[in-house]
């Protein structure tokens, strides 16, 4: 009777995977991975459209309240070719004209004063598409949303697509919040 260690190769064999073995579990591997790598690698528009509002809503908010707590009116400026929006501490008479605004009890007063050299950006996803909302209004590269320190703001109404998304964007005037509207998918 022949034993293992008669042949040597027996021996090996049973303790070692075949070519063939070591194929089919790469196989199986690599569709795993190729199946999990195209969910992980591509963030569903769903999230995509949440992050876009969520920087909306946070550049809006700041405006508003560096208006209260400084007194006099922010300009929030949309920069359609960089895709972004820069929150300045003050209106640039030159860029925006005399913007004129009611406090209570004080009258009229023309926000013209400088305030300082404050700026701050909010980048925005490149993936946005702006449109032109109606024959009325010209789409330019820069929009201004204006916030007055009593709590009011104004500006243009825009719509942009994202990934299949279309929406509308405006402030609300009384209060100066940021409104965004699907309007159809």
């Amino acid at each position: 009777m022949k034993t293992t260690l008669d042949y040597p190769d027996q021996e090996r064999r049973g303790r070692a995977f075949t070519l063939l073995e070591l194929l089919v579990a790469l196989a199986i591997v690599a569709t795993g991975l190729a199946l999990v790598g195209s969910r992980i690698g591509v963030m569903p528009s769903r999230l995509v459209v949440r992050e876009v509002k969520t920087s909306l809503q946070t550049a809006f908010s700041e405006a508003g309240m560096r208006a209260r707590t400084t007194g006099r009116p922010t300009v929030l400026s949309l920069d359609l070719r960089g895709n972004r929006l820069l929150l300045h501490d003050r209106a640039d008479a030159e860029d925006h004209g005399e913007l004129e605004w009611r406090q209570a009890g004080f009258g009229s007063s023309t926000a013209t004063e400088s305030a300082g050299p404050f700026q701050q950006s909010y980048s925005l996803n490149q993936e946005i598409e702006w449109h032109q909302p109606s024959q009325d209004y010209l789409l330019t590269e820069h929009h201004n949303f204006i916030f007055f320190p009593d709590g009011d703001a104004t500006g243009p109404g825009l719509e942009f697509t994202l990934r299949g998304y279309r929406f509308r964007l405006s402030v609300m005037r009384m209060t100066g919040k940021m409104r965004l509207v699907e309007i159809e998918r």
